[in-house]
């Protein structure tokens, strides 16, 4: 299958989802800022949430989604009371809340790095343990290598887990 063939594949296999659910992924700038939605808290931003788009409603050209609202760590905070998102333009949407001019923007800017900080080691500890599985499963089929002759292993990894078969 050619690059041609593969992005049409794509194309069709987006478009065929893009009735039934759109995805909006919310921003903020500067990013970190707790997102809910409703009253329910998602996380931080970015954040990206799917809805489900009603039965029926797929040729309307626009969608209107509940409510949603993002506090900073300073204590700032934006509310929107819907969202008139416009279909037909894809599944795939953005919204960007920006910090409104009120004192404590720099405790907003500390905030997001040290959210960025955390991501970036919770990511080099998961590396880490891969690495370390990696190395103890290595050790192990070594040492049990040279005892049996016909000694087979193979592996398969899945997200931070190493699955292993011997025989």
């Amino acid at each position: 299958m050619n690059n041609f063939s593969k992005f049409l594949f794509l194309i069709v296999l987006l478009s065929g989802c893009a009735g039934n659910q759109v995805l909006v992924t919310y921003y903020s700038n500067p990013t970190g800022a707790l997102f809910f939605k409703g009253q329910k808290v998602v996380g931080y931003t970015p954040v990206t949430i799917e809805y489900d788009v009603q039965p029926g409603t797929e040729k309307e050209r626009h969608l209107n989604l509940q409510g949603a609202k993002v506090v900073w760590a300073s204590g700032a905070s934006i509310t929107i009371d819907s969202l008139d998102l416009v279909q037909g333009q894809g599944a795939n949407f953005y919204f960007t809340f920006i910090r409104p001019n009120v004192p404590g923007r720099e405790i907003d800017f500390n905030f997001a790095s040290e959210l960025q900080q955390n991501l970036m080691l919770v990511q080099q500890t998961e590396s880490q343990k891969i690495r370390n599985y990696l190395q103890m499963y290595n050790n192990y089929r070594r040492s049990y290598a040279t005892s049996f002759e016909s000694f087979n292993c193979t592996s398969a990894q899945t997200g931070s887990y190493i699955y292993a078969d011997c025989h």
